[in-house]
């Protein structure tokens, strides 16, 4: 198993170290900064060893990420001959990764053609063939999930309504009405296919064009914190959001764990130049299903894995997108209905409806890193579609399998907890810690034990339910 981090530049991967200080209120990296220029470490600026932050050493576009990853997997084959592999690969991914995913598997298609009809000749690079692409609340296709993030906004499973019919309205025309979401995402891509095929984000009108598709489409997909206080990510924590766990970061800092990986630099999450590259291409609007339905056509086994309290790539949108997939057996997945997950005789995490290796799942009571809410759950999901059985028990082989039931889960009700109380973790501020406790770590009054802040107190759960009108 690999994990891969990518673009270059996030987590352990770099095209260049050096040594700066990584702002912990902006993650904002400084290059150089020394003593002797005034610097004094701090709770809120930390030295290290850190990628360079050259936007064009970089990627900024899925597409440009992909061929990077191909490549990285060509070596791995290269470099790495005394690991016996085969020629088969599956990948399984979260949240942003779903454009990547789908798009690099698709992309793995694309150059075995090639290297079968001799344009890449076969003593340079080596077949690499999609087996099976987990989906975890992915985002693949805003034209296709976006009417489902507003209309989960409205009308979810938890009977929390964060918009009123009014702001309902305003939002679905901010999504399919003239100059909207979807119109503007068209045009985007229309541009992009004629004038940046490739999708190298070098064309100026074409990023433009995609970038400001972006600054339509995403507040729609942040209805919880722009109307009700709550965290898109998990529609019962209130902000700032304690979940998922950022205890990981703290963890792959510490000296003796890089010098145990091997690595020669600090991880760093999510770098600002990497997210401020695909920004400017207006990258988040410009992938769509086509990758997925040609991964489907082609045999892939795929699981689409979603946690129903997300609301950033929510379950909603994302069945929107399953029904919608054109492929062979498009008709036969629309007749099929919705079973239990079977994982033991105590409980079930969710329900899932399948055709053939094409499952799409619904998970209870998980946010957006679903594994991290539903484990058991997840992992029996994983191991089902990785060996082509059914879902639901895992008794069954796939290739020919309907599950039977309703074709709708939403009438399938759940209660929402309490949100929980707030836990402020130094690596990840912006999301986590309240300006109480950031302002406390820049004045060096802040109690800090493990990487999170115990003093001040998270005040996470206070904040006023507003609703727009």
């Amino acid at each position: 198993m690999l994990y891969l981090d990518a673009p270059v530049d996030a987590g352990f991967s770099y095209s260049e170290i050096v040594d700066g200080v990584l702002d912990l209120t902006t993650q904002d990296i400084y290059l150089g900064l020394q003593k002797e220029d005034g610097f004094t470490p701090n709770a809120t600026h930390i030295p290290g060893r850190l990628p360079a932050q050259d936007p064009l050493k970089t990627a900024n576009t899925t597409d440009t990420n992909v061929r990077t990853l191909w490549n990285a997997v060509q070596l791995w084959t290269i470099e790495f001959p005394h690991h016996p592999s085969i020629d088969k690969i599956s990948v399984w991914t979260n949240s942003y990764g779903g454009y990547t995913a789908t798009s690099f598997l698709s992309y793995c298609f694309s150059q075995n053609e090639k290297i079968v009809n001799g344009t890449i000749p076969s003593n340079e690079a080596k077949k690499i063939v999609p087996d099976n692409l987990g989906l975890t609340n992915a985002c693949v296709d805003i034209v296709e999930q976006g009417k489902g993030s507003i209309d989960y906004a409205y009308n979810n499973t938890y009977n929390l309504s964060m918009l009123s019919e009014t702001g309902y309205k305003l939002a679905m025309q901010a999504f399919s009405g003239p100059g909207g979401c979807k119109e503007l995402t068209l045009h985007c891509r229309d541009a992009a296919s004629k004038f940046d095929p490739f999708g190298f984000g070098n064309n100026d009108a074409v990023d433009k064009a995609c970038h400001n598709a972006v600054g339509i489409c995403q507040p729609l997909t942040m209805i919880p914190e722009l109307h009700a206080n709550r965290s898109s990510y998990d529609i019962a924590h209130l902000v700032p959001d304690p979940q998922p766990g950022y205890n990981a970061l703290g963890y792959f800092n510490e000296a003796a764990i890089q010098q145990a990986l091997g690595v020669p630099l600090n991880f760093t999450y999510t770098p600002n130049v990497v997210a401020m590259n695909f920004f400017a291409t207006g990258d988040p609007v410009r992938q769509d299903k086509s990758h997925l339905e040609r991964l489907l056509n082609g045999g892939v086994k795929v699981a689409m894995v979603y946690g129903d309290r997300d609301s950033r790539c929510n379950w909603m949108g994302a069945e929107d997108l399953a029904i919608d997939l054109v492929w062979a057996d498009a008709d036969k997945f629309k007749a099929s209905g919705y079973e239990k997950i079977v994982t033991s005789a105590a409980y079930t995490g969710g329900v899932v409806r399948q055709r053939g290796n094409f499952s799409f799942s619904r998970v209870y009571d998980a946010g957006h890193a679903v594994g991290a809410y539903q484990p058991e759950t997840v992992y029996a999901i994983f191991m089902r579609s990785m060996f082509g059985t059914d879902v639901a028990t895992g008794r069954v082989l796939a290739s020919a399998y309907s599950s039977k039931g309703s074709q709708s889960s939403k009438d399938i009700k759940n209660k929402l907890p309490d949100s929980p109380r707030g836990r402020c973790n130094i690596w990840q501020m912006q999301q986590t810690c309240t300006q109480e406790q950031i302002a406390a770590l820049k004045s060096g009054k802040a109690w800090v034990a493990n990487s999170e802040v115990l003093r001040p107190a998270s005040s996470a759960g206070a904040m006023a339910l507003t609703v727009l009108r």
